[in-house]
């Protein structure tokens, strides 16, 4: 319990989730899902480590603007942080804004946001499937 609780401050979950059970759930998701991928892809441990950076680095991205978002207001919920990096998340995956939207302020920021998360995920299936697939099984074809 005290690896899931320590996983959750370094994630910064206590920072979006305050003190909620659903921070240390989010931590040992997290943790789950690592120790799942990093047991069946052992043997592309190396690589499986840029794709893990990859996405930790657009994690923090992701809060970035959900910061962004909290300091400069949204419409149709309450400002809160989790309204705010419920959002974020949204528009980073183009999911699409559903009932909470930008306020002005915001609007520029969020498609800054949409653009790198399009170009991001496009990188990042560019990455799975290098990681995946081995350079000698493509060139051998």
């Amino acid at each position: 319990m005290a690896v899931i609780v320590t996983i959750a401050q370094l994630i910064g979950a206590n920072f979006w989730l305050g003190q909620y059970p659903i921070s240390i759930f989010v931590a040992g998701l997290m943790l789950l899902v690592l120790a799942y991928f990093s047991l069946i892809f052992i043997q592309f441990s190396e690589r499986l480590l840029l794709v893990g950076a990859y996405l930790w680095t657009n994690w923090k991205i992701v809060e970035m603007f959900g910061a962004i978002y909290l300091q400069n207001g949204i419409q149709g919920a309450p400002l809160s942080s989790e309204n705010s990096l419920f959002m974020s998340i949204s528009i980073w995956t183009l999911l699409g804004f559903g009932q909470i939207l930008p306020s002005d302020a915001s609007r520029f920021w969020v498609q800054i946001e949409a653009v790198m998360g399009l170009l991001s995920n496009g990188i990042l299936i560019t990455l799975l499937f290098r990681v995946l697939t081995p350079w000698q099984q493509l060139v051998n074809r």
